[in-house]
């Protein structure tokens, strides 16, 4: 039975052409916009209607003539619900060409029409909201959506529309193809059953950014109770034409029951919305929280932008292509906060990710503890600002747990400190070295005084609390009480259990949003552009918040004991191999959390368990992973940013493989979505491309390395290595910009840290190259190594006459032929440079390593009076000596 049988072909007009042939009807409705007749709108007062829209295609490879991959569109399928009622469609394209897709008004006119017949509707709504699960591979399937591209935002790499103008008619409006706008652009207009044209509001929803974790469609069917289909055995996602030709029935199946599930759970996002006293759905989950948020405020009385430190501006502006002028109102910082944000901006760094050990560990029992809740915790410390009475101080004792003081410091922790907590800010990311200056908030000055570190206040702010009402607490109380209420009407890990988790845990990421700039796609510019701050932004809140949860995680991982091993720390959470009961939790900013833990949620829990494993091997910072577990717990497997294929079963084997046999300069190859921004630049079909990176698992050198070992791991032996923090900054990225180029190849071949013969060399390079001195002086340690600087500056001292080397009886040509006949590399041009200005010669001292001692062994055949001392100290001259048996 062929598809075309069980699967209605689609036969409209739009499906079949794309040439722009207006029919009598679009140009009657055409006329009366010209003669100013507006389109009608009716009252309507029925319930909410609501559609979803899915497709399914295959990627086609590349072809000859065809410079890029393209889709092999199959079908369209939409779904109409309205009052409990539903009706659906598939409409078959079957189709690699973009002339033979549906327009979105075809589409929408065609299953309002049939959703009429069908008696779903009685009548036209004045509004329709559609649904899709990663809309962005859906929406990019209609014919005219890139003539319509900037009428979408991208959000959350995806494309959401608040509203859509198409013209329900035949065919679409010139005034539309030509990208003119009309007054009627935020609707959809409709032909009634009088022929007049009447509006309707629609609206585009990705409930991929309405769902925990933006998790995928069959996680959203397991939530709601709806499996998504399984594809029979045989056919796979990649090869989809097959499935849709040979079974039909089953493919139809398939199909529809992936846009059931995103309408199922579009509504379902829709009616939470409403329980939950909202008007109207956000486009993202995280949207609920500030959302909530006032409507909390508002209901207790608390004028939230006075807390907040905002204000309502109205502004009238002129729109040059309506030739109106339009009132606005927007918030706006008030002065006394506009002051100091700039500190506070300086002051607000996100977690704190290290990573402390390299490698694979020895055989025990690993730890991985979070904090429980730890921002929304955090959240609730914060009170209103006094924003007028904000006041400079250099007095350490005044920067308290609990008051909001940002400080600019110079700092030194003793010798010896295992984790020193100031951070200071890299294009790496944070470090924490031994000394050096910061900008933090108040509560890792307190750690820092308890660590014993000397600190000096350079510019310091105290910004008091104008109240000591806790601005967050009822919301998080809010949220507290709706996820026990759902976990006690669905149950623990329930839908409605994670979206309130993720509700309360998303606020603080909205007073963070925009502090720092992050650039971001504007699909209706085209542009590239910075992300705006939220409407609870602020960024005296994130710095404080921020450096009160690093504090306590940084005096939680000071209590480990100093014979257990502190594995890495992921923003709220560590890894370890001390039990709990080992873990001193009783300082000052544990205490302040527990505090706030109690008050909130009556209980003391201060750590959790997440993962327990027998043998870890750490990687680099986000990279550990479990090469031995513990049955009935967790594994951990952070994977350090690199992407396993989809045919990976095992992702954790397959990044331990990764790592133990990645070799020098290894590529990694890896399929990912090609990114909003290509689709939109290029107007191509959503597809996969194959992309290719140098893999990157070497340490990060965060941490200065120490005491290397080998240990085995899956019958293979690899270096492990511990760490201690670097004396400064400025040390520390010295040392990784001298790792990057070794592993990379500045020596001529590039290095990867497995063994302990890597360890040494790598630690003989960075010693020579301390030795060596300062760059600028065409010494430096390049591809030919030890005996290139060698040759450098013997060749600086011959044609100088100094340094015990006579030129008499040599010309530079005789010079160079004679290194050259004995292996050593030289020109002529070699000598003549080495009389250059720019050629100094100085004194350095050098590690003797075999490419010194093979140079010595022919320059002092004709120049034995070659003074060494200036270029070994007295410890590196002996072994010259023991060499060269001089």
């Amino acid at each position: 039975m062929s598809a075309d049988s069980i699967i209605g072909k689609c036969n409209s007009p739009d499906g079949e052409s794309s040439s722009s042939t207006y029919t009598s009807g679009a140009a009657k409705l055409r006329q009366r916009f010209a003669r100013g007749k507006k389109p009608r709108i009716q009252k309507y007062d029925g319930p909410p209607v609501y559609m979803a829209v899915d497709a399914e295609w295959e990627t086609l490879e590349r072809e000859l003539g065809v410079d890029r991959e393209r889709i092999h569109l199959l079908t369209m399928q939409f779904e109409l619900e309205c009052a409990g009622r539903r009706v659906s469609e598939l409409f078959v394209v079957d189709s690699a060409n973009r002339s033979a897709r549906m327009r979105f008004a075809s589409a929408i006119r065609l299953v309002l029409k049939k959703a009429r017949k069908a008696g779903v509707i009685t009548e036209w709504p004045d509004r329709l909201t559609v649904f899709g699960h990663f809309l962005r591979a859906d929406v990019t399937t209609f014919f005219d959506f890139w003539v319509r591209k900037d009428e979408f935002d991208s959000i959350g790499k995806t494309f959401t529309a608040r509203s859509l103008s198409v013209a329900l008619g035949e065919e679409e409006l010139p005034e539309l193809h030509d990208r003119k706008r009309t007054q009627h652009k935020e609707a959809l207009i409709l032909p009634g059953d009088d022929g007049m044209p009447e509006l309707i509001r629609v609206r585009f929803v990705d409930t991929l950014l309405l769902t925990p974790g933006r998790a995928n469609l069959d996680t959203v069917g397991q939530f709601l109770g709806v499996p998504k289909v399984e594809l029979p055995s045989g056919y796979t996602k990649d090869r989809m034409r097959k499935f849709f030709r040979e079974q039909p029935e089953a493919f139809r199946t398939y199909a529809m029951r992936d846009v059931d599930i995103a309408l199922t759970y579009g509504i379902r996002m829709a009616e939470f919305a409403r329980e939950n006293g909202l008007s109207d759905l956000p486009a993202t989950l995280a949207g609920f929280g500030p959302a909530l948020l006032r409507r909390q405020a508002a209901g207790d009385g608390v004028d939230l932008n006075s807390a907040l430190g905002l204000r309502i501006e109205t502004r009238t502006l002129f729109y040059e292509h309506t030739r109106r002028y339009r009132t606005v109102k927007q918030l706006a910082s008030i002065t006394s906060r506009q002051l100091f944000e700039e500190f506070a901006a300086a002051a607000y760094l996100g977690g704190r990710n290290e990573c402390f050990f390299c490698g694979p560990s020895s055989e025990g029992v690993y730890y991985d503890y979070d904090l429980p809740a730890a921002y929304t915790t955090a959240m609730c410390a914060i009170r209103p600002l006094d924003y007028e009475g904000i006041r400079t101080s250099k007095d350490l004792g005044e920067f308290e747990a609990g008051i909001l003081g940002l400080a600019h410091v110079r700092f030194r922790f003793p010798d010896g400190t295992r984790f020193p907590c100031l951070p200071a800010r890299t294009d790496h990311g944070l470090m924490f070295p031994l000394e050096g200056e910061s900008v933090c908030a108040s509560p890792e000055l307190v750690l820092a005084r308890r660590l014993g570190a000397e600190i000096e206040i350079v510019n310091g702010l105290i910004i008091p609390w104008a109240s000591d009402d806790r601005l967050f607490e009822p919301f998080t109380r809010m949220i507290q009480q709706k996820r026990r209420d759902a976990q006690a009407v669905y149950g623990k890990g329930s839908l409605e259990d994670k979206l309130f988790k993720e509700i309360g845990n998303s606020l603080y990421g909205k007073t963070a949003q925009g502090v720092h700039p992050k650039r971001v796609f504007n699909s209706r510019k085209g542009l590239t552009e910075e992300l705006r701050p939220s409407a609870i932004t602020n960024p005296y809140f994130a710095a404080y918040v921020t450096s009160f949860i690093r504090a306590v995680v940084g005096e939680q991982i000071a209590g480990v004991p100093a014979n257990r091993t502190v594995i890495s720390v992921t923003t709220d959470g560590f890894l370890t191999d001390a039990p709990l009961k080992e873990i001193d939790t009783s300082g000052p900013l544990c205490a302040a959390f527990l505090k706030l833990r109690q008050r909130l949620f009556d209980e003391d829990v201060i750590l959790e368990e997440k993962h327990r494993v027998r043998k870890v091997v750490a990687m680099r910072t986000r990279g550990q992973l479990t090469a031995q577990g513990i049955e009935g717990f967790q594994i951990v497997l952070a994977k350090a940013g690199v992407k396993p294929p989809a045919e990976a079963e095992d992702q954790n084997e397959y990044m331990l493989d990764l790592y133990l046999e990645r070799q020098p300069g290894q590529r990694h190859a890896y399929k990912s979505l090609i990114s909003s921004r290509e689709m939109w630049i290029a107007e191509r079909d959503m597809t996969s491309i194959l992309r290719e990176s140098r893999l990157n698992l070497e340490f990060d050198m965060k941490r200065c390395p120490e005491r290397p070992v080998e240990r085995e791991v899956r019958g293979r032996q690899h270096l492990a290595f511990s760490t201690k923090p670097w004396r400064s900054v400025q040390e520390a990225l010295e040392v990784r910009a001298r790792f990057d180029g070794w592993r990379k190849g500045a020596l001529g071949t590039g290095r990867v840290l497995k063994t302990l013969k890597d360890y040494d060399d790598w630690a003989a390079y960075c010693g020579q190259i301390a030795r060596i001195g300062p760059p600028g002086r065409g010494i430096g340690l390049r591809r030919d190594g030890t005996r290139g600087v060698l040759k450098r500056l013997f060749l600086r001292a011959f044609v100088r006459g100094e340094w015990g080397i006579s030129n008499e009886g040599w010309t530079y040509k005789e010079l160079a032929s004679f290194f050259e006949h004995k292996g050593i590399k030289m020109s002529e041009t070699d000598v003549k440079n080495a009389k250059r200005d720019n050629a100094p010669l100085v004194e350095i001292k050098l590690i003797c390593n075999d490419e010194a001692v093979s140079f010595l062994r022919v320059a002092l055949e004709n120049f034995s009076d070659f003074e060494l001392f200036r270029v070994f100290d007295a410890d590196e001259l002996q072994k010259v000596r023991r060499e060269i048996l001089l």
